[in-house]
């Protein structure tokens, strides 16, 4: 059993003052959203040109930027969208398969390992935490509209707003779990959840841009 295969967590861009911003896109909170809304930013959606950097570039970063989610609802998100609407036939090295029930998909992530684990499923510190640091701003998904209006009015960015895609948020589940399960689930990603806590969550409105030199006053 194998990891998932490389593929960029960080995003590149830049403030209204051309300061250094690194988006950091763990898979199944928001990534595909964040994505789009920094397409529009460039002006056109899809642009090839979204500059997606390694784990080096978060030390040359003014601005961290990362988004987390609630576990299990995350989890959930994952089981619909890559097991019962879009199979990813790379999860069959986890001995996954199209259309299993919620359940038996759990109990697959919850006795896998973060090191052995797809990328969709493995624990967000994994990505999120660098050398023992959190981002400069860690965004919950569930605020995810709010957040990054104040992200936008923040960096000086045009307000173009950010619309949720893929998203299980509001959605019927089909398979609703039970409390034991739920609790395996929480126990899993308990590092995950110890990210939710409010004094870990750093919002864009209590953020303050640095004033540039030679500006006080101004």
């Amino acid at each position: 059993m194998h990891g998932s295969a490389p593929y960029p967590a960080y995003a590149r861009f830049r403030t209204a003052l051309d300061q250094p911003v690194v988006l950091m896109l763990p898979r199944k909170c928001a990534s595909n959203a964040v994505k789009y809304a920094l397409w529009a930013q460039m002006g056109g959606v899809r642009n090839p040109e979204l500059d997606y950097v390694g784990v080096g570039a978060l030390a040359e970063a003014e601005w961290t930027v990362g988004f987390v989610r609630d576990p299990v609802e995350r989890l959930r998100s994952c089981w619909r969208d890559k097991i019962m609407t879009r199979w990813m036939p790379s999860l069959a090295q986890w001995g996954m398969a199209p259309g299993m029930p919620f359940a038996a998909f759990a109990g697959i992530v919850i006795d896998c390992p973060d090191e052995n684990s797809n990328r969709h499923f493995r624990s967000l510190g994994d990505e999120l935490v660098v050398d023992g640091k959190l981002p400069s701003m860690l965004i919950d998904v569930k605020d995810l509209e709010g957040d990054w209006a104040d992200l936008e009015t923040l960096f000086g960015w045009p307000h173009l707003g950010i619309q949720r895609r893929n998203s299980t948020h509001a959605r019927l589940l089909d398979h609703e779990s039970s409390s034991l399960l739920t609790d395996a689930i929480r126990r899993r990603y308990a590092g995950d959840y110890a990210l939710l806590e409010e004094q870990f969550l750093r919002r864009p409105r209590e953020m303050v841009l640095p004033v540039e030199e030679g500006k006080e006053g101004v």
